[in-house]
């Protein structure tokens, strides 16, 4: 019985391990984890009202925007990049492939800074803390790297010992 608990604990440490560090290897140019058209974000990253630890899951799709359209776009704040939301009062057309769009607050963006509509969003809540622990430096260090080195170290003092 201890073996099969210990057996299914390691299996599911190994695929939480595997999972962070992809995560950690998906991270886009604005410090977000972005999955092909899909983008993670926890609720630190943002400076809208979510629930602290919630998980938001906003859709990547910059076709067929609109005026009065609600989206998600990157900001900076104090060298730190944020997302936010607003309304599109106005897109200007400057090329075939980019558009400026000047959202409610009157600042302009380029297409390459808005993300997607609000309507796409799924929040996922309380997952947030988790994925902020295991992703920071000190919380993967001390819940991946740390039980591995002890779990190679143990194995060496067992194939010493046994010889």
């Amino acid at each position: 019985m201890k073996k099969i608990v210990l057996s299914v604990f390691f299996i599911v440490y190994i695929i939480v391990t595997l999972t962070i560090t992809f995560f950690l290897n998906k991270y886009n140019n604005f410090g977000v984890i972005e999955i092909k058209d899909k983008l993670i974000v926890t609720s630190n990253k943002t400076d809208m009202n979510y629930r602290k630890g919630t998980i938001l899951i906003i859709t990547k799709n910059n076709d067929n925007l609109k005026e009065n359209d609600e989206v998600f776009y990157y900001t900076a704040d104090s060298h730190k990049v944020l997302i936010s939301k607003a309304k599109i009062s106005n897109i200007e057309k400057i090329t075939e492939s980019e558009n400026t769009i000047t959202l409610n607050n009157s600042k302009k963006y380029s297409t390459e800074y808005i993300i997607g509509k609000v309507s796409t969003l799924v929040k996922i809540p309380i997952l947030g803390y988790l994925l902020m622990a295991l992703t920071s430096k000190i919380g993967y260090l001390i819940a991946i790297l740390l039980p591995i080195l002890v779990f190679f170290l143990i194995q060496i003092y067992s194939l010493i010992k046994g010889k």
